[in-house]
């Protein structure tokens, strides 16, 4: 296998007046190595939004997939918090089914 490479950007604007400044940029990179029936990933993501201290949330995150079938995968995932604005620990699992 070789190594997929996975990039992010979302703008989401919300309020009522002036939007603009109540607006969030988010924004990720991945990288994923798959292998018999199983993907080895890493993520890192980020957001513009400052808490309180004026930081802004930043994590990282380590992961494995399983393609059950053709259609159907299962997903855990451990995450880390590198800002103040984030969490310390991130735990995630899922389930993607295509149709």
């Amino acid at each position: 296998g070789s190594v997929n490479l996975h990039g992010n950007l979302g703008f989401t604007i919300w309020g009522e007046d002036d939007a603009a400044e109540d607006s969030n940029i988010s924004y990720g990179a991945a990288v994923e190595y798959p292998m018999d029936g199983l993907s080895i990933t890493g993520e890192i993501t980020g957001s513009n939004v400052e808490n309180a201290d004026e930081d802004t949330p930043l994590e990282l995150y380590a992961g494995i997939k399983y393609m059950a079938s053709d259609v159907l995968d299962v997903i855990g995932k451990v995450g880390f918090g590198l800002s103040d604005a984030s969490n310390d620990l991130y735990l995630g699992a899922g389930v993607i089914y295509a149709f």
